[in-house]
């Protein structure tokens, strides 16, 4: 899974700093994809801490769906 849309590859965003995904995404992706990445893991990443700590939540059934594009959406 990689880059599709030539907008992500911009520098204004980068991935977060600090985390335990940054210096992998930053080393192939410094960019609004890395950014992406990162926010996605510290998300899922802050959830699963959330369960584990008893959050009143029951069993978790999430479901994601990651659609990459150009010019058009593309099922990778």
């Amino acid at each position: 899974m990689g880059i599709r849309s030539g907008s992500m590859c911009d520098t204004d965003h980068k991935p977060l700093a600090n985390t335990p995904v940054t210096q992998r995404v930053s080393s192939q992706h410094d960019n609004r994809y890395g950014a992406v990445l990162s926010a996605l893991y510290a998300f899922w990443s802050s959830r699963e801490v959330a369960t584990r700590q008893g959050a009143p939540s029951g069993a978790r059934q999430d479901s994601y769906s990651i659609v990459l594009f150009d010019h058009a959406p593309e099922v990778c």
